[in-house]
């Protein structure tokens, strides 16, 4: 059974200032669906899973930006370490990692190789702004904040 939740429709309306995702892959993604999964908590308790939809969005970024969110999940692994922080769980790096790919003009061959550092300041500043303002939009669901599982003390 494939499903789209109604919390998820602004996502395959909402515009996008570079023309990534495409309407095309929207609909392909939309017509997959998402799954309803166990939390593990207990047995009455669920949540929607777009791991499928994520896939199908990384596989259509370049290998540019891939080895960019590479370094930076390493940056910021060390980052935490040695600051004594916990550290953003990878599916949090990865929402913001599709906010990031979303909001960013195409990269240029030649535009990449002259600025990779200056990219990876931005996708480490873009990140810190999310950490900071203790508030990481669902990439679907923007209304549903994926560091609510995390007090502030983590933050």
């Amino acid at each position: 059974y494939k499903y789209w939740p109604t919390a998820a429709e602004q996502w395959l309306q909402r515009s996008t200032p570079y023309g990534w995702p495409t309407n095309e892959i929207k609909l392909l993604i939309k017509n997959n669906g998402c799954h309803i999964v166990p939390t593990g908590i207990n047995e009455i308790q669920w949540r929607l899973s777009f791991s499928i939809a994520e896939v199908t969005l990384i596989n259509t970024i370049d290998n540019n930006k891939k080895q960019i969110y590479s370094i930076l999940k390493l940056l910021i692994k060390y980052i935490c370490r040695i600051n004594n922080i916990k550290s953003l769980k990878s599916y949090q790096l990865k929402t913001i990692f599709l906010w990031y790919c979303e909001q960013q003009q195409p990269f240029q061959d030649e535009q990449l190789c002259l600025t990779k550092k200056q990219l990876i300041l931005d996708l480490l500043k873009f990140t810190m702004n999310f950490y900071e303002n203790k508030s990481i939009p669902h990439y679907f669901i923007s209304a549903y904040n994926v560091l609510i599982e995390r007090t502030d003390d983590e933050i």
